[in-house]
């Protein structure tokens, strides 16, 4: 089975956060959302939250207006 390219959008601040935690784990951003999505999908995983969009604070990484 060949990959098809997909996007998805969200903050710098949160590609960031993506990047951050791909890197430490010595994966690529797109290795990393596979593999979490993965987690959920396939291991029937219970612990998922789902967030509801609101405001765009993402720990310390916040923009000063």
């Amino acid at each position: 089975m060949g990959r098809i390219p997909t996007a998805f959008s969200c903050d710098e601040e949160f590609l960031k956060l993506i990047d951050a935690r791909a890197a430490s784990l010595g994966m690529s951003r797109s290795h990393y959302i596979i593999q979490v999505l993965r987690s959920d999908l396939l291991e029937k995983s219970d612990g998922l939250n789902v967030v509801a969009e609101a405001t765009t604070a993402y720990g310390s990484n916040l923009k000063k207006k």
